[in-house]
């Protein structure tokens, strides 16, 4: 039985294999540079994390170290914590994205031999656009005299929580940089003039069309969010632009604004007549734009959760961006 022809409607690409899509796609690129430099790169970030976890190991029993000749009870048996920092070199922090590691040991003097690691993502935070501090955890069971005879089971712990926050800052960098550029357009023009900037940002992030797309990112990032606590959540959504842009919005303040010719123009620009009547009015919608769109995020929080709405808002993560008051209305000198 003859199998049927396969007819073609005339329209470039049609009946393609797989084979022929995919072939057209890569035309023009070097396969095997391109398999190359992927390579490469996860092997220069493996390494990274080798000489990381080795630096940090040595760190660690360096610090129990240290720590036993000033507090000789650390052998009593009892868990001890003791903290210590580590700064990534440049072409680290250039691969690894992580530009310092916060350490905490707990050390148990012990005949067991235990040891576990954490990273805890909602302990990350931003240094710079791109670049973060990063906390780990290490709890170590041991006998302290064999201490260095375990540096490996140290290095092996502490490997494994470098993937985890390595992975996971690829993650945030990956999803802050698509939803950057779905938004790149919609911004308004830039000017040098400070309070226009601030006029000017004011009127994008008050944009009902923007707070909807940026709550429903921030829904998405806290459906993904790794961290195991409400207020651990808040510190990880910051790591985002959504999120930061809704605690800018809230804290913006008016007073300082010096009302010169660059300010009236952009209101006159922007259809008012008096700069003074243009800022508080638009005072007055950043301020209830910032709590509708702050209480929404709450609602998500405690949603995801299991938390009271009240705890989230009354929670110490939030202090920063509120004032004392967690007021959010208008915030200008009138």
């Amino acid at each position: 039985m003859q199998g049927k022809e396969k007819k073609s409607d005339g329209r470039v690409g049609h009946d393609r294999s797989p084979r022929a899509e995919a072939s057209e796609l890569f035309r023009g690129m070097d396969i095997k540079k391109v398999v190359q430099e992927i390579v490469t790169e996860a092997a220069g970030v493996q390494m990274d994390v080798k000489n990381m976890s080795e630096a940090l190991a040595d760190l660690t029993i360096e610090r129990l170290n240290r720590t036993s000749e000033r507090y000789p009870k650390i052998m009593n048996g009892k868990p001890w914590t003791v903290t210590d920092s580590y700064f990534t070199s440049d072409h680290e922090d250039q691969r690894t994205k992580i530009g310092s590691v916060a350490l905490s040991i707990q050390f148990t003097n012990s005949l067991k031999k235990s040891f576990k690691g954490k990273f805890n993502p909602g302990k990350t935070k931003t240094i710079k656009e791109g670049l973060f501090s990063v906390e780990l955890k290490i709890e170590i069971e041991c006998e302290f005299d064999k201490l260095k005879d375990y540096a490996s089971n140290i290095r092996s712990v502490v490997a494994h929580e470098l993937n985890h926050a390595f992975v996971f800052i690829h993650d945030v960098n990956k999803r802050a940089a698509e939803m950057n550029a779905k938004r790149a357009g919609a911004k308004l023009s830039a000017s040098n003039d400070p309070g226009v900037e601030m006029l000017n940002k004011a009127l994008y992030l008050t944009n009902p069309m923007e707070v909807q797309a940026r709550i429903q990112d921030i829904g998405g990032l806290v459906a993904d969010l790794k961290s195991e606590t409400a207020s651990e959540a808040i510190s990880e959504l910051l790591l985002y632009q959504p999120f930061q842009e809704l605690v800018d919005l809230n804290r913006m303040y008016f007073g300082d604004i010096n009302i010169n010719d660059a300010v009236q123009e952009f209101v006159h620009k922007m259809g008012g007549s008096e700069a003074e009547v243009f800022m508080r009015a638009l005072d007055k919608k950043r301020g209830e734009t910032a709590t509708k769109a702050l209480r929404k995020v709450y609602r998500l929080i405690s949603d995801r959760y299991k938390v009271e709405e009240n705890f989230v808002v009354e929670s110490d993560a939030f202090g920063f961006i509120y004032d004392e008051d967690c007021y959010s209305g208008p915030r200008g000198p009138w």
